[in-house]
């Protein structure tokens, strides 16, 4: 979506390249006027995909904005050539990485993860810690899509201090806009607690919510929709819990997955509560759509759930892993008939302040601006900014 919107709301002459890998449904609906240029990709890659290294080889000087996707091998080596071939180019790395990075460094590789023997293999890692150090000294700007791995990544890497910021994932403002999409106020709504995700996959934990609902005192009127295709290993457990739990069978419902959006935010929109199990995983995109849509969020202690409901304030935070936390949480909800109407108003206003891609985009134009400044680079030398991400 940063493409899109840079194109949209700044007027840059924006193009995603990428692979031919099929059709791009969501792109040619939801960023129209966004080009794509597909590179053949190489049969034989020893080190990095040389046909994106040849389009940067070339048309380096073309580009006033290089933007690389995910801190891979590839892209420190894109990255070091388009700095060396163009020096006032601005090098934008957006993060896209979950909290086990913190285990990581980027100036080591596991030795093992090479073809390459003997004196070839020293070589090969001496060249790749000095690449990531040219890197991470030119490039101008990494964005990270938690607050907590900003943090860290500026204590581990001295050298990024200034040059890492938050920037976290949002909803499309031109989805909403194009499907006339209102907000349903809390009492038209049905009293659901919703997980979407895929079923049963092991860093989904999708076992826990309905632990969590066996150990209520109270369910009431409320139910529970699991959305998402359902993995074979999750029917036995399934099963089981309805086993020791019939009562519950027709309290918990599973619709399968649901690939049109505008069906699945209708889901969105009949829910009241959001639970997220996962005990694992990067930037919750789920997250942001039930926000959006004024689901109160219940979630494991993931760090993007921590950002997006600013800390526990417009919603709840509970141990991953821990299904009797989340039923105590879970209860204390369906006991208050009020909670949710009073906090609805400010969930939609955190969710559009904070979350919306048009809010985004124009904080990260300020700061690309800025640091260009600094630099001394004149946007205005040309008509249009020419920026270019490599998916």
């Amino acid at each position: 979506m940063i493409p899109y919107n840079f194109t949209k709301t700044f007027n840059f002459n924006s193009t995603i390249l990428t692979y031919n890998n099929g059709e791009y449904p969501f792109l040619e609906k939801y960023c129209p006027g966004l080009k794509q240029r597909f590179i053949k990709k190489s049969k034989y890659n020893k080190i990095f995909e040389k046909n994106v290294f040849k389009y940067i080889f070339f048309y380096s000087k073309r580009i006033d904005i290089l933007n690389l996707i995910h801190p891979h091998d590839d892209n420190f080596i894109f990255g070091f050539l388009y700095k060396l071939l163009h020096k006032k180019g601005f090098l934008y790395l957006k993060m896209d990485i979950h909290e086990l990075f913190k285990n990581r460094d980027f100036y080591f590789r596991k030795r093992k993860k090479t073809k390459f023997h003997g004196l070839l293999k020293i070589l090969y890692f001496y060249l790749r810690r000095n690449i990531i150090k040219i890197f991470f000294k030119k490039v101008d700007l990494i964005s990270a899509e938690s607050k907590d791995l900003v943090k860290f990544l500026k204590r581990k890497y001295p050298l990024l201090r200034n040059k890492i910021i938050y920037v976290p994932n949002g909803i499309a403002d031109n989805f909403l806009e194009s499907n006339d999409i209102q907000k349903v106020p809390l009492h038209e709504r049905d009293n659901i607690i919703l997980n979407v995700g895929r079923i049963g996959a092991p860093y989904k934990a999708s076992e826990i919510l309905m632990d969590a609902i066996g150990k209520l005192k109270n369910l009431k009127d409320w139910r529970v929709i699991y959305v998402g295709p359902i993995e074979k290993s999750f029917y036995k457990i399934r099963d089981e819990f309805f086993r020791k739990h019939p009562d519950l069978k027709d309290k918990i419902t599973f619709v399968g997955e649901i690939r049109d959006r505008q069906e699945l935010n209708k889901i969105y929109q009949k829910a009241k509560i959001f639970c997220l199990t996962s005990v694992l995983g990067s930037f919750e995109f789920t997250l942001v759509e039930a926000l959006s849509n004024g689901n109160y969020i219940v979630s494991s202690d993931l760090p993007s759930a921590i950002d997006i409901t600013n800390n526990g304030a417009i919603g709840a935070i509970y141990k991953r892993g821990d299904s009797t936390e989340l039923a105590q949480i879970l209860q204390r909800i369906i006991d208050d008939d009020k909670f949710l109407e009073s906090i609805n108003p400010k969930i939609i206003n955190h969710a559009e302040n904070n979350f919306y891609w048009g809010k985004i985009i124009l904080n990260l134009y300020r700061e690309i601006i800025r640091k260009m400044a600094i630099r001394n680079i004149k946007k205005e030398t040309k008509p249009k900014l020419t920026f270019r991400t490599i998916w």
